[in-house]
């Protein structure tokens, strides 16, 4: 028997429009919708048994009127160090939420930034080791022990997120739930998350473990245009005077294929000023692109939403990785990289680790140990 299937054009339009309605409802709403729409598109057709065209029809427009009542977004749509919004639970004053692609992970405040898998020997304290980790550039060196002995008095304390494939390679085999000395390995999606801390600490670091809903944290969402579309440009508005603005978060995405949101901070308030100054002194016209360039973007962006006194949000991209394109971009004006504009910005979690030698002297050369 041959099944009745609806119209390709109306599912086309149903599934379009589901994904913008999930888009604007509440990140509840919206996460519930996406996993159907995904468990539709995997496990069956769509049949007419299931819902026909005038049901399909009377479906979209149901949620055309639904969206009109549901659109209007909350008040706020900004972070706090302590608290989380939405899916994401509440953690402990002195805490804060780190992102990486598809997780979530919760850890003390006064812990810094450093790459994941570096050897331990390379570390010059490793009593000050006390670090969140992404994957980036490390020492090519071996270390007697292998490279990161399972031991906090050896190789320091830590949570290194990077993609779980990586695990494959690992000598011995590391897998899921495994513990060993003073780390735990946890695998959400197709992230690997390693906690190498003393207990209680490490259990309570494990305990917040969960996976990013797309409404992401720290005023970043999970997944944004730029990730696929490294030449999107903001929406073109006035950008408010410095001292409009309320608040930044700095947004950085990994590009292309398996690309996500790589880290969410919000900046100190000691830097919004300074930031917003010197984004508005920047002088005009990005850096010029070179003759021979393979990397247009490069593998890496970072976004800032700035919040302003009246509740709105400006988004300015900051174009840096690749060799060419380069530039600080508010939608409407392209301006040069400065090292004043970057220095707060590009630091700590999202601190480059490769770029042009012309950007030597506006990227930021050393990470602060916390933030």
């Amino acid at each position: 028997m041959t099944h009745p299937t609806i119209d390709p054009d109306l599912e086309e339009l149903l599934r379009a429009r589901l994904r913008h309605l999930a888009e604007q409802a509440p990140a509840s709403d919206s996460e519930a919708v996406l996993e159907t729409i995904a468990t539709q598109q995997t496990r069956r057709p769509w049949r007419a048994a299931l819902i026909g065209s005038a049901a399909a029809a009377a479906l979209v427009m149901g949620w055309l009127s639904v969206a009109a009542r549901d659109a209007t977004p909350p008040p706020s749509d900004r972070y706090t160090v302590g608290t989380a919004r939405g899916p994401l639970p509440a953690i402990p004053d002195g805490w804060r939420w780190e992102a990486y692609h598809d997780v979530a992970v919760a850890v003390p405040d006064t812990w810094g930034y450093g790459t994941s898998g570096v050897p331990y020997c390379a570390v010059k304290d490793v009593a000050e080791r006390t670090t969140v980790g992404r994957p980036g550039a490390v020492p090519l060196m071996g270390c007697s022990g292998g490279l990161q002995p399972d031991t906090v008095a050896v190789a320091g304390t830590f949570v290194d997120m990077s993609p779980s494939r990586d695990l494959r390679y690992r000598v011995p085999k590391v897998t899921d739930g495994d513990t060993t000395g003073d780390r735990a390995t946890r695998i959400v999606g197709q992230t690997a998350i390693e906690v190498q801390a003393a207990q209680p600490l490490r259990n309570q670091i494990l305990a917040t473990i969960t996976p990013l809903p797309a409404s992401g944290v720290n005023g970043c969402r999970r997944d944004v245009p730029l990730i696929d579309d490294p030449s999107w440009r903001p929406a073109a508005q006035p950008m408010p005077e410095p001292d409009a603005i309320a608040d930044v978060a700095v947004c950085t995405y990994d590009l292309g294929t398996g690309g996500r949101l790589r880290a969410a901070t919000q900046l100190p308030d000691s830097a919004i000023r300074r930031t917003a100054d010197a984004i508005a002194a920047a002088p005009i016209g990005g850096i010029p692109d070179p003759k021979n360039c393979r990397d247009d973007y490069g593998d890496r962006i970072t976004l800032l939403r700035m919040g302003d006194t009246s509740g709105r949000t400006h988004e300015v991209v900051l174009r840096y990785s690749g060799c060419a394109h380069r530039g600080i971009d508010d939608g409407s004006t392209i301006k040069s990289l400065t090292k004043q504009a970057l220095a707060d910005a590009l630091s700590g979690a999202h601190q480059p680790d490769g770029f042009g030698m012309e950007l030597s002297d506006v990227i930021p050369e050393d990470a602060p140990k916390a933030r």
